[in-house]
């Protein structure tokens, strides 16, 4: 069974590239960016924070399932010695489309501060994951 056929709510977001619920927590959105590489290699992030070992398992899959079978040492792991390093995973245009969903979640709790005048300690949780992750886009399309 295919990648995307164990996932729920799959929509394709341009090519080579999908959002699907994470199958490795309980949320209300499409937090599972999948992105196939031209070399047939599968990245995964998830934006809840989930591991890309943790998504694999509540899949049933093996991390080596991500990788290209002629990458692959006896069909279970990747062959580190045929593996090119890559500099970025994903390229700088590729992260605002990513980003959107925090820079939406930061909005929300600013207009719940707004309107509450103070914030609940899930809402500055989730805050501070979004900011985080807002600045690690920053640095990494820096680097």
């Amino acid at each position: 069974m295919s990648l995307l056929a164990r996932l729920e709510g799959v929509r394709q977001v341009a090519p080579g590239r999908w959002r699907a619920m994470c199958p490795a927590h309980a949320g209300h959105r499409p937090a599972l960016a999948i992105s196939e590489c031209a070399d047939g290699t599968v990245l995964m992030h998830c934006f809840g924070g989930c591991g890309v070992a943790e998504i694999a398992a509540a899949l049933e899959m093996n991390l080596a399932d991500l990788f290209p079978k002629d990458w692959r040492d006896d069909g279970d792991a990747p062959d580190m010695h045929r593996v090119r390093r890559m500099k970025h995973a994903f390229i700088p245009a590729q992260m605002l489309p990513a980003l959107s969903i925090d820079l939406l979640e930061v909005a929300i709790i600013i207009g719940a501060i707004l309107r509450r005048g103070s914030v609940t300690e899930s809402e500055y949780a989730r805050l501070l994951r979004s900011l985080a992750r807002i600045l690690d886009a920053e640095k990494y399309c820096h680097d």
